[in-house]
């Protein structure tokens, strides 16, 4: 299973990603295209050739340039990190161990100012280093990587894009995560007095016990913790300052591995109503009918929505098979209608130059990426 690039060989820094001629034509595929195309079609009016995985892959090559990725625990599950609702394996069945009032209650901030000894327990195992990044994590570097990922907003707080190499630039963490830490303050309810360097944390965690954030919480004078949003809490400013924009320049949105059930995060979904959109996950949510510009599947609506039944990884996965015979079925047709010799050399370049990424789990090590960016360079 392999996914074809393509590399333009003037210049190896620029990537030709799922290409189509009228899309690449005069411009660069760069992190802010024009909303029109150069040959003045508003890219809204491109609709998907059937609704399945096949129509997402093929818009994909032909059209996509502004992709957005909308995602949750799901991606994560088959690195070991459980889900959170999971009926007898979601992590909140497995809190169950520290005795909570209720299984929200660890990402509450008043409990954790309280009784932090259950919260700081969960950190120590999610700590990042503990788990390694998916199949799904290294399909959205991907995207990245080719220059057709305008954002990834993650609703995952185990840091595992960074791990896996997406640009911070291209990350909107909405919950945060373990990159950052700062001091709750005990006088202050639920204010954030300031910043600490999270390695003073990690340091503080290290071995078993409470010694360790004690001391820390005496050194700072309140409760030490990542920059993960609880419940009373706001989300990151860079949330609110991106996702209007982002989402108005998309052009296929990616949902995955998400139940879509916490808000403000699921609005999102009212932002894309006329784009395509593909969702990868166990079940089927976020439907029109629970929230306002939710899913469509129904084949007789005037959505673009699709939905992929399964497995996170086994979706990316599907839509990586299906993306590569789209890009080999035009690279064959513009080799065949070639009318000059500089135009037929120039496509020949293409295809030597195209790199076949594999992708399996053996990315998880690096292995492919490291043998990818030897070939690329």
């Amino acid at each position: 299973m392999c996914m074809l690039w393509f590399w333009n060989p003037s210049n190896p820094q620029q990537p030709r990603s799922w290409p189509s001629d009228h899309a690449l034509r005069g411009r660069e595929v760069t992190s802010k295209p024009a909303m029109v195309d150069p040959e003045g079609r508003s890219r809204a009016t491109e609709r998907l050739r059937s609704r399945d995985l096949d129509g997402i892959a093929q818009f994909m090559a032909d059209h996509a340039r502004h992709v957005v990725v909308l995602c949750g625990a799901g991606i994560s599950t088959s690195a070991g990190i459980p889900d959170f609702r999971s009926p007898g394996t979601g992590l909140y069945h497995n809190l169950q161990r520290f005795d909570l009032p209720e299984a929200e209650a660890i990402f509450d901030l008043k409990y954790f100012q309280k009784h932090p000894d259950a919260f700081y327990e969960l950190c120590r195992e999610m700590w990042p280093g503990n788990y390694a990044p998916t199949a799904c994590h290294y399909f959205i570097r991907l995207l990245s990587d080719k220059g057709i990922l305008q954002r990834c907003y993650t609703q995952n707080i185990d840091s595992l894009e960074h791990a896996a190499g997406i640009p911070a630039e291209l990350l909107v963490a909405a919950h945060g995560n373990f990159d950052a830490a700062h001091v709750v303050d005990d006088n202050v309810g639920l204010a954030s007095s300031y910043d600490v360097d999270i390695t003073e944390l990690q340091d503080a965690l290290h071995d078993p016990g409470d010694e360790g954030w004690q001391e820390l919480r005496e050194h700072h004078g309140g409760l030490v913790k990542p920059k993960i949003v609880f419940f009373g809490e706001e989300l990151p400013k860079r949330f609110f300052e991106l996702h209007k924009a982002d989402l108005a320049l998309c052009d296929l949105l990616l949902v995955m591995g998400t139940s879509l059930q916490v808000s403000p995060f699921n609005t999102l979904l009212s932002l894309t109503s006329d784009k395509p959109r593909l969702l990868i996950n166990r079940e089927a949510v976020g439907s029109c009918d629970e929230l306002a510009g939710g899913f469509c599947f129904q084949a007789d609506s005037d959505g673009q929505d699709v939905f992929y039944q399964g497995d996170c990884d086994a979706g990316v996965e599907a839509l990586a098979e299906r993306s590569c015979k789209s890009s080999s079925h035009w690279a064959r047709r513009k080799r065949r209608n070639c009318s000059t010799r500089k135009s037929c050399h120039h496509t020949r370049s293409f295809l030597r130059s195209a790199t076949d990424l594999a992708f399996s789990k053996s990315w998880q090590r690096g292995n492919a990426w490291d043998e990818t960016d030897t070939r690329m360079n």
